[in-house]
């Protein structure tokens, strides 16, 4: 979702972000068709042991457990200790499950199949909103939909981060604890979170920040910047593009992020437009100043 797409939240309408496409960190042991919930074998994988699910989204969950479990029945266990238990059949030597769930409730399920169990969180959706930039904005990267949708921020600087909260149907939740952070909506749904650096650690809202899970589905990665002056640049404007030195941009770049070159009397110029080809880098060019920008973090 573009920021321009944002309506008004004075009437709690707001375009939220199409998630299609999540990244997906299976369980070991039982395998849902879909993805969903996303299971991981190890919490520490992503943080938390996000499920891929937001609070009232219903699931077909359709799958299989893997061979030796000898159980007769999936058991999943919502926060409230309400239970939903799927049975097994034997299907062409598998033992497949099939049912559809609603997860309407906040907080950690349990999922149990034989002596296995883990742990998953479903939390609520959530849309990153004005004067936040996602990586689409700054780096149009396009390699991932998930990174590609993350918040992104310069390294080092505390920033104030506000997010527009609903349900799976885009039903804003009003008043009511997001499940993190010790933070809760206002009466627009909108939760504002502070982010701040001390001494090397980051902390949200006094929380210390797991890896760069922001929340739920939600990724925040940081950037590099740095700005040189146009007038210590010998700066090359060739049919509207612009050319320094290769070296220079080599001092903040790869070879691999620069996508053209021209020689000129005898020197090698980097045309700064090609470093805009979705790579996470990205050239910010003013009649005063270029600014060189790289996001971190994101997958090769």
């Amino acid at each position: 979702m573009a920021f321009d797409e944002v309506k008004t939240l004075d009437r709690c309408t707001v375009d939220v972000e199409d998630y299609s496409g999540r990244k997906k960190f299976p369980s070991r042991w039982i395998v849902f068709d879909d993805g969903k919930p996303c299971v991981p074998h190890s919490l520490s994988m992503v943080g938390r042991g996000y499920s891929d699910v937001f609070v009232g989204e219903t699931v077909r969950l359709n799958g299989f457990v893997a061979k030796g479990l000898n159980a007769k029945k999936v058991e999943i266990t919502f926060p409230s200790e309400k239970k939903v238990v799927i049975p097994l059949k034997n299907e062409n030597g598998k033992e497949v499950f099939s049912k559809t769930v609603t997860f309407n409730e906040l907080g950690y399920y349990s999922i149990r199949c034989g002596k296995n169990s883990s742990a998953f969180e479903v939390l609520y959706r959530a849309t990153p909103l004005p004067p936040l930039k996602t990586v689409r904005d700054l780096f149009n990267y396009t390699k991932d939909i998930q990174e590609n949708s993350a918040i992104t921020f310069p390294y080092g600087k505390d920033e104030t981060i506000r997010l527009f909260v609903t349900d799976a149907n885009g039903n804003p939740i009003v008043n009511k604890p997001i499940g993190m952070y010790d933070a809760k909506t206002d009466g627009r749904g909108i939760v504002t979170l502070q982010l701040k650096y001390k001494n090397g650690e980051e902390t949200i809202n006094g929380k210390r920040v797991n890896w760069w899970w922001l929340y739920g589905y939600l990724l925040y990665f940081h950037y590099i910047e740095t700005d040189i002056n146009i007038k210590d640049t010998d700066v090359k404007y060739i049919n509207g593009d612009i050319y320094i030195p290769k070296t220079q941009v080599l001092g903040y770049f790869s070879n691999d992020d620069i996508r053209d070159t021209k020689v000129i009397n005898g020197k090698a110029y980097a045309d700064l437009d090609t470093l805009r080809s979705g790579t996470g880098t990205s050239v910010i060019v003013t009649d005063k100043k270029i600014r060189f920008m790289k996001v971190w973090f994101l997958a090769p």
